[in-house]
């Protein structure tokens, strides 16, 4: 079963940029890789150009000298739906505030939702108010 997730980035006229986000959405894992792979803004946004993401890795583009499909993706490498399944309609979303994005969690079913917001990752469960993302949360010795 999946852990869903949005992951987000706040826009300098404080929109929020987001997507979709289908497997291993807890802070574990997913929190674990944008806190020590995606802490900027340049590739943050690198990461939401290419949209709605199957699984999250620590890298966005794959070698060019080995396959990277939907059934055989390369190890730590991100799999986009529109990039390796070729699905149309999951581009990356943007609305008007950090509230509509809270609001946004029910669209997409999401258990988790992050956001990179003044240089710091936060994150939410449920109905839960934003928290910093650290280390001891996402359990990283």
């Amino acid at each position: 079963m999946s852990t869903r997730s949005h992951i987000g980035i706040v826009n300098e006229d404080n929109t929020v940029t987001y997507v979709y986000c289908h497997w291993d959405g807890y802070p574990e894992h997913n929190g674990r890789i944008l806190l020590n792979h995606y802490n900027n803004k340049e590739i943050i946004n690198k990461l939401l150009d290419n949209g709605n993401i199957s699984s999250l890795g620590e890298q966005i583009d794959p070698s060019p000298d080995k396959p990277h499909t939907f059934g055989k993706s390369q190890d730590n490498v991100c799999v986009f739906y529109f990039r390796e399944r070729n699905e149309m309609g999951n581009e990356k979303q943007t609305v008007s505030s950090d509230i509509e994005y809270k609001m946004s969690r029910n669209k997409g079913w999401c258990d988790y939702q992050y956001l990179f917001d003044n240089g710091q990752w936060k994150y939410r469960s449920g109905e839960s108010n934003w928290r910093e993302l650290t280390p001891q949360v996402c359990k990283i010795s």
